[in-house]
């Protein structure tokens, strides 16, 4: 399959919408979004249509369809791609409003008695 990167009407080595559609169909512009959300796809100011991706993002692209390919959810993906971006593991400690607060509990230890 020949790629036709959309240098005609941007800089070299850059991606169409429709050409990442040929590429990898399993990939929407919902995940798109979300993997610019994420910061994983650099963000641009141009509009959705006509949008274009670098090679590195092409990259990005191809490892997130692969995973959806094999069954991946999205959230474990983007997950995966932002431990390995920064990586370790990233942790949310942040409680939506309505959980309870965590209780703190402290424990006093046994005393053992010795007898002789």
């Amino acid at each position: 399959m020949a790629l036709s990167p959309s240098s005609l009407n941007g800089p070299v080595g850059s991606y169409g919408l429709r050409d990442l559609r040929s590429l990898y169909p399993t990939v929407s512009e919902n995940h798109l979004r979300y993997l610019e959300k994420w910061g994983l796809l650099r963000e641009s100011a141009q509009p959705r249509a006509e949008r274009e991706y670098t090679f590195s993002d092409l990259l990005t692209i191809k490892h997130v369809a692969n995973e959806l390919d094999r069954g991946t959810p999205l959230k474990v993906i983007l997950r995966g791609l932002l431990a390995e971006r920064q990586g370790q593991l990233e942790l949310d400690f942040h409680a939506a409003p309505n959980t309870p607060r965590a209780k703190v509990v402290v424990l006093q230890g046994r005393r053992v008695v010795r007898r002789a």
